[in-house]
């Protein structure tokens, strides 16, 4: 089939969310991610869960792997390039925290060392189980997407209530 305009390798479910200029990609996915890390964040305080698996390891991952996906979604991306559009997205979330006086910047210092490698291995699950990369693998990485709300889901019941880490 002939290609479709803006060079796009991939013909899925975000064609039509995609924007095909490569720095509005990189915008939505960014975006993506603060809406993300917001929302981890609001739900831990208006639930008063402690800062356990959601802050630091779904929410981190989550953000690598959604960056990873629309930055590349259009173009051609490598593993180096996701890993750092992946500390891009960390960095612009700590960023917010600090400047919104939501946590201070010795926390989010303390937490930078955790959150990036965590979005980091987001991202290169996202770049090896895209479908240009490996086809076979084609509609599995939803799965891998899927499981993190679960894990926010019983992190909040089995830590509900206990003492927490709260940074």
């Amino acid at each position: 089939p002939p290609e479709p305009p803006g060079g796009s390798q991939v013909h899925g479910p975000l064609d039509r969310f995609v924007p095909h200029n490569q720095v509005a990609c990189v915008v939505l996915a960014l975006m993506c991610s603060v809406v993300m890390a917001g929302i981890g964040f609001v739900l831990s305080a208006v639930l008063h869960m402690p800062y356990c698996a959601n802050v630091f390891f779904s929410v981190p991952f989550l953000c690598g792997y959604i960056t990873r996906i629309l930055v590349g979604y259009r173009h051609n991306l490598g593993l180096w390039a996701a890993f750092g559009w992946a500390i891009v997205s960390q960095l612009l979330c700590a960023g917010i925290l600090v400047s919104f006086m939501i946590e201070g910047m010795f926390c989010v210092m303390i937490a930078l060392p955790i959150v990036i490698p965590v979005a980091m291995i987001g991202a290169a699950v996202a770049h090896f189980t895209e479908p240009v990369t490996f086809p076979n693998l084609r509609g599995k990485t939803l799965g891998v997407v899927g499981l993190i709300p679960l894990a926010l889901v019983l992190d909040a019941f089995f830590s509900y209530g206990n003492p927490g880490l709260r940074a």
